[in-house]
């Protein structure tokens, strides 16, 4: 579903290949941060927090950032 909504334009860039500069088409990439809260029978609610880069094709990587409860940030 979110494919639609993503740009369908190719950029180029350009590399030194033996000595010439060759222009290559990429598509473009979109980040997502994705953030899940946990509540369960603890006392303390549980975060975790991914960085999510995705293009037309699909999910190009998946990256965890941070990893911690709601109680360590408060202090």
């Amino acid at each position: 579903m979110l494919a639609r909504l993503m740009s369908k334009g190719k950029h180029h860039i350009y590399r030194l290949k033996d000595g010439q500069a060759v222009r290559e088409g990429v598509e473009r990439r979109h980040l997502f941060n994705l953030v899940i809260r946990e509540t369960g029978s603890e006392d303390t609610p549980y975060l975790a927090r991914w960085k999510v880069v995705v293009s037309r094709s699909g999910i190009v990587d998946v990256e965890k950032v941070e990893d911690n409860s709601v109680a360590k940030e408060n202090t």
